[in-house]
């Protein structure tokens, strides 16, 4: 079950962390922080994602690097909104942001924004959802990485099942479909149930 593989998860993270202390590396201290709060968001265990990823952004912070702490803000800001804290989201948002004019990864920037539009979703600001994804649709495009591509098509189906435009969300889920069968995303993956998810509720 997704539960046992989340234990035998943290299991793996704890011993990396202990290993880092023993030999000093901070990355790997910080890593092994930050991916368990990732695990914990795939299974839907929210409580745990925002115990992992105060512990991660702790250790991140010790880190020094730029490039790691960005990757702290995007998971942060993930748990934020999931947990509908949406004024800690724009803050993670804000920050990652920042960090990332000087970083410029690409990916950062349309999850970080991707993240914005769903702070709004929540709000019910479908329409300024609606737009921020579709001016990112071009880098997301450009970017040309599926994981990518499936999360900003996912996104956009949640604000259009939620703004009521079904038949938008259908054909954002009919390409993650393609997107699935073409790459092989396992069928146990974060994409496939979220897709699987958001289909069901389709289902008048």
């Amino acid at each position: 079950s997704g539960q046992v593989q989340y234990e035998r998860a943290i299991s793996t993270y704890e011993e990396a962390y202990r290993n880092g202390v023993v030999t000093g590396d901070l990355i790997v201290q910080g890593m092994a922080r930050l991916n368990p709060a990732v695990v914990a968001m795939a299974v839907a265990n929210v409580n745990q994602a925002r115990v992992r990823i105060d512990q991660a952004m702790e250790a991140l912070k010790r880190v020094g690097s730029k490039i790691y702490l960005l990757i702290g803000y995007r998971v942060m800001a993930r748990v934020c909104v999931e947990e509908s804290r949406l004024e800690d989201a724009e803050r993670a948002i804000r920050k990652g942001l920042e960090l990332n004019a000087s970083v410029e990864d690409p990916t950062a920037n349309i999850l970080l924004i991707g993240h914005r539009a769903t702070v709004w979703r929540k709000r019910g600001e479908f329409k300024k959802a609606r737009n921020c994804m579709n001016e990112l649709r071009e880098q997301v495009d450009a970017l040309n990485r599926p994981m990518v591509t499936a999360v900003h098509l996912l996104d956009l189906a949640e604000i259009e099942i939620d703004s009521g435009n079904t038949v938008a969300a259908t054909k954002c889920l009919d390409q993650v479909s393609r997107l699935i069968e073409e790459v092989g995303f396992n069928e146990n993956s974060s994409v496939a149930v979220k897709s699987a998810a958001l289909r069901a509720r389709l289902v008048p």
